[in-house]
């Protein structure tokens, strides 16, 4: 229960108060009259007419009072034209029934005996308990967490006792606290008092049925003490415990049951829900080297629904057979011209995790999504597509993203895929993390938001790109994109590049707002200072605010050699250098830490600004000149 009681606003046309003459009165529909020591109380009076001058007496302290009023005893109220009520707050600090009294000083209505009110409210000493419980998703026979909270907001509570139960599946395990007695479907948790304001909480571990179509499992807890509680109603909880369906791959055929194809067809008729569904490997046998290989003959059903493909299963289950990368493959050999995974349609949410999937003449994994809401979804959640642990080889294109959605691609190996390895077009958001890109036949990452001035486009951060055909990254002018961290090296040309055209110079006029990226970094000089092992670079920004709410990060890189085509790397982040708001025209000098003689030095500035929704967008220019340090 929250103990402050809701105050009632009610809005009076001064013409009808005219005609009724209702006079001065407490505004009560709805309100309650009992209240709890110590909360706090509000009085709301509806005046007859604007320049009425009303008093107030009413009981306790007083906490607040309306704009028009005077804090004094009693509080003296001259109503303003743009307004036909007035409130006091005030907190009672014992029980008892109290009188609240309200007069009409002037102008007095044509009824005087409806120039006065009078309210009555009980104050009293009593606990007022509270509970919750959330849960999450667990897989079947797991452990699940269930946390519970329990509050006091009221007088002492003494003899409290928290019951929590499993009405239908599942078992309690282990003990969440000292005063807690555990049996298999019960807990009974046991408390001498819980003081005013107390707050509580509970972890309570619950053995989800061993069912592979999962499913929920209803829990409950409720509270009480030896004194009844103020406010019954919030006494009582109930969360609900979701257990994954899992579709269980245990076999390499193309088709049939325990099959890969099998289980993404199983996926359009149970997946659909708010529910997720987990296809799991647990594929017995020795496989080939260590590798279990699924060779499909013809390109395999979409992803549909709300659907988590774990590779690292067949590991849990098998062990680490393949110590040189995932132990599920999916060969695309023997297809015809096909994609490899397709994560299609709407959902909430995909997961793809731990899989080699290679050989195919379309992209190794495309999620094209379809439209979705998120009011639709059990959980909220960004991103809401995830490629993680996995390997994209001998691909047609790596991963290709496209349409709605929300898609992070970590922690993956993307390489020696005959065009991009990472192809971003008509994207929403895509983020790209701590992935090994290279030796791919066009660009390591070709970017082509198709969701300008609504939230951030892309996030290319602590990749390794390098060996790549074309650019490093290739970015189109469309929507925003925070490149930063990278090593970016031996691509055959510049390593970030806009507009596929090269090098784009920078503009006279550098508008935020404009459809261009941000102006590069000019460097002016790089020197070695012997005396402090520093590395000292000198340079000048000229790049536009936007209404002085624009910062400057100005990322520095170091490199070995330039491309192969004779343009600026990034092989080394070093240092970022950050200028302020009104530093878009700026020369600045930042000291390196260390001694880079001989090596190429090149920079990028990163402008933050306001885009549409979110006001934390950064956009990255292509890097500056590169200068060989001395």
């Amino acid at each position: 229960m929250i103990r402050i009681a809701a105050v009632l606003v009610l809005f009076l046309s001064s013409v009808s108060l005219f005609a009724q003459d209702p006079g001065v009165r407490f505004v009560t529909e709805l309100r309650p009259t009992r209240y709890l020591v110590r909360s706090e109380i509000s009085f709301t009076v509806a005046v007859p007419r604007p320049g009425a001058v009303v008093e107030l007496d009413v009981p306790g302290e007083i906490l607040s009072v309306h704009s028009d009023c005077i804090r004094s005893s009693p509080v003296r109220c001259t109503v303003s034209p743009s307004t036909d009520f007035v409130w006091v707050s005030t907190k009672v600090d014992a029980a008892g029934t109290y009188t609240a009294t309200t007069r009409l000083i002037t102008p007095s209505g044509t009824d005087p005996a409806n120039d006065r009110d009078t309210w009555t409210i009980e104050v009293v000493d009593a606990p007022s308990l509270s509970v919750a419980a959330r849960s999450y998703r667990y897989d079947p026979g797991t452990a699940a967490d269930v946390s519970v909270s329990f509050y006091n907001f009221g007088g002492v509570a003494r003899d409290v006792v928290l019951t929590m139960t499993l009405p239908e599946d599942g078992t309690f395990t282990g003990r969440p606290a000292e005063e807690c007695e555990v049996a298999a479907k019960s807990i009974v948790c046991r408390y001498e008092e819980l003081p005013d304001l107390a707050a509580r909480y509970l972890t309570v571990q619950v053995v989800t049925p061993d069912r592979l179509e999962g499913g929920t499992v209803p829990f409950e807890v409720s509270i009480a003490a030896s004194v009844a509680d103020f406010d019954p109603e919030d006494d009582r909880a109930a969360a609900v415990i979701d257990v994954l369906r899992n579709l269980v791959v245990d076999n390499t055929n193309d088709e049939g049951a325990g099959s890969l194809r099998q289980a993404l067809l199983d996926t359009q008729q149970f997946c659909a829900t708010a529910s997720l569904c987990r296809i799991v490997f647990r594929i017995p046998g020795a496989g080939e080297e260590g590798r279990f290989v699924i060779r499909p003959r013809s390109e395999l059903p979409p992803v549909q629904g709300n659907v988590a493909i774990d590779g690292a299963t067949q590991t849990r289950f098998a062990g680490d057979t393949n110590p040189d990368g995932p132990e599920v493959v999916i060969d695309g050999s023997q297809a015809p011209p096909a994609r490899g995974l397709i994560l299609g349609g709407p959902s909430c949410e995909m997961y793809v995790t731990d899989l080699a999937i290679v050989n195919f003449d379309g992209p190794g994994l495309e999620a094209y999504r379809g439209p979705f809401h998120y009011t639709d979804c059990r959980y909220f959640l960004f991103p809401n597509t995830v490629v993680s642990g996995s390997r994209f080889t001998g691909n047609y294109r790596g991963i290709a993203v496209t349409g709605p959605g929300y898609v992070t691609i970590r922690d993956n190996v993307i390489s020696g895929n005959v065009r991009a390895g990472v192809f971003a077009n008509g994207s929403w958001r895509v983020d790209i993390v701590r992935n090994r890109i290279t030796g791919n036949g066009a660009s390591g990452i070709f970017l082509n938001p198709d969701n300008p001035n609504l939230f951030q486009g892309a996030i290319v951060e602590e990749n390794v790109i390098s060996g790549n055909g074309e650019w490093g990254i290739a970015r189109t002018f469309t929507g925003d994109a925070r490149i930063r961290r990278n090593s970016i090296f031996g691509n055959r040309y510049l390593a970030v590049d806009a507009g596929l055209d090269f090098e784009t110079p920078n503009a006279a006029r550098d508008d935020a707002w404009s459809t261009n990226i941000p102006n590069k970094p000019m460097l002016l000089s790089a020197h070695y200072d012997a005396a402090t092992g520093k590395t000292r670079v000198h340079g000048r920004l000229d790049s536009e605010t936007h209404a002085g709410v624009s910062t400057f990060a100005i990322d520095f890189y170091a490199s070995d050699s330039l491309s192969g085509a004779g343009q600026a790397e990034m092989a080394q982040w070093l240092a970022v250098h950050v200028l302020p708001a009104n530093g878009g025209h700026a020369s600045f000098s930042v000291d390196l830490e260390g001694d880079f003689r001989g090596r190429s030095i090149t920079a990028t500035n990163t402008r933050w600004h306001i885009v549409g929704w979110d006001e934390s967008v950064h956009d990255t220019s292509e890097p500056g000149n590169a200068l060989i340090v001395h």
